[in-house]
């Protein structure tokens, strides 16, 4: 019986012929999933108490008016939200509502760095209309008094928007505010902004960086570098890694603008 050798390191043709084909598709499956991806925003809100109004308890009473009409305490919170995606988007609508018992009195926002505020929704416009007419139906005052909609043009990757809203409470808790988003193939997290580099998170900016470099210092180590000038290389690629990593990334975000 005669048994078939195959030299070190050879492929037989038929396993090429199967393997290529089945790599291909795994592939243009990871490509699929990695552009089919949710975006995703993050957001995070501060808040600072502004002014308090108090009883008669000894020590004198203390009156707090707003317009000229009184008012218990008010707040002022601060939210950021920011395009943690690899994709720029576009006519967003972002709601911003607060618990119960708080009232939004004034609101505006506009992106970072940006000299255009954001305009309300076509929505929440008329309610403000309604509102300042005093023709807003009680029924709905408790819905929208704690509301605050913005329309968003344009939110590029990387970039951040920032809201303010004055509140008023008729106690002394911390008001709170939650963030929503109904656009097609994004997701809201309630995180913290997260630091970039040209438009690249950090984080991913420094492990892509990383790998870049170490297959770099491979690839000079095999061609024969000196080794001098292959420790003065891995010094430079760790030093500038994040960097590296933030231009690849970007070059492959301008390479898959092509392939859309």
């Amino acid at each position: 019986m005669t048994q078939t050798s195959f030299a070190a390191g050879s492929i037989p043709e038929w396993a090429k012929l199967v393997a290529l084909p089945i790599v291909g598709a795994f592939a243009k499956h990871l490509w699929d999933r990695y552009r089919g991806r949710l975006s995703t925003l993050r957001w995070t809100a501060t808040y600072q108490a502004m002014a308090f109004a108090t009883d008669d308890t000894g020590w004198g009473k203390v009156e707090l008016l707003y317009d000229g009409s009184p008012a218990q305490n008010l707040h002022m919170a601060y939210v950021q939200l920011q395009n943690a995606s690899s994709r720029d988007l576009v006519n967003l609508r972002v709601d911003l509502v607060a618990d119960e018992n708080t009232i939004v009195l004034r609101s505006a926002g506009a992106l970072r760095g940006g000299t255009n505020a954001f305009q309300f929704s076509d929505d929440y416009s008329r309610i403000i209309h309604l509102a300042g007419e005093n023709k807003l139906p009680e029924q709905d005052r408790g819905f929208w008094l704690r509301r605050s909609s913005f329309g968003v043009p344009v939110l590029n990757r990387g970039a951040t928007a920032d809201f303010k809203l004055l509140l008023t409470r008729f106690d002394y808790a911390t008001p709170s505010i939650s963030l929503t988003n109904e656009h097609q193939g994004v997701r809201v997290l309630h995180e913290p902004p997260v630091d970039v580099t040209w438009g690249v998170r950090v984080g991913q900016a420094i492990v892509v960086g990383v790998v870049v470099g170490i297959g770099t210092a491979f690839l000079a180590m095999r061609l024969g570098m000196d080794k001098r000038w292959l420790i003065v290389l891995a010094w430079v690629l760790g030093a500038v890694a994040q960097h590296i990593g933030a231009a690849v990334v970007r070059l492959g975000r301008w390479l898959m603008t092509l392939a859309d």
